[in-house]
């Protein structure tokens, strides 16, 4: 805590997401208000830690308020739908609240970023300074999970377009596989 930006892995089973988690939830959003903290979890486990923080820090004496963000490719961003998300961000930001995201939401919102420059650049610079605003302390539960190269999406954009020579490429590997089957 006294360190900002310090890595620390600790053991199975020691108490890291019932116990330390919410010591730090309690700790930055009592003490620093200019911050949200963002604790990104497995989407198997979100629903789960989402009922726990709830019971532990909103509905007891801290008040505490959970919030999340489930965003994905369907979700059409416009400048009303902007706006939403950050007043949404900023009354997050002014009760000390807490949000709860999975990485494929943070990362489709990353990836629509992108998408946007292409379609909307006013929606697009706007969703780009909410998103890289150094306004979060992160913090990663299953971190070895979370930061696997498993968890990265990849947005087509575009029109689809054949692979330059593919048709003689897939013929070539065809013959390939057909004489090794006839070996």
């Amino acid at each position: 805590i006294d360190h900002p930006g310090d890595v620390m892995q600790l053991n199975m089973g020691t108490g890291k997401t019932r116990v330390i988690l919410p010591m730090l939830v309690m700790h930055w959003s009592l003490k620093n208000r200019d911050k949200i903290i963002r604790i990104n979890f497995l989407s198997a486990l979100l629903n789960e830690a989402y009922s726990y923080f709830h019971q532990i820090l909103t509905a007891s004496m801290l008040g505490i308020r959970l919030y999340t963000i489930p965003f994905c490719r369907d979700i059409k961003l416009d400048e009303n739908s902007m706006a939403t998300m950050r007043n949404a961000i900023d009354c997050c930001r002014e009760e000390g609240g807490v949000v709860l995201v999975a990485p494929e939401h943070r990362l489709s919102l990353e990836l629509n970023c992108k998408e946007l420059f292409y379609q909307d650049r006013c929606v697009a610079t706007d969703l780009y300074n909410f998103i890289n605003m150094p306004q979060w302390y992160d913090i990663l539960d299953e971190c070895d999970e979370l930061l696997r190269h498993n968890y990265q999406l990849i947005y087509a954009m575009g029109a689809p377009s054949l692979l330059p020579q593919g048709p003689h490429r897939w013929r070539a590997i065809q013959t390939v596989f057909l004489a090794l089957a006839f070996d």
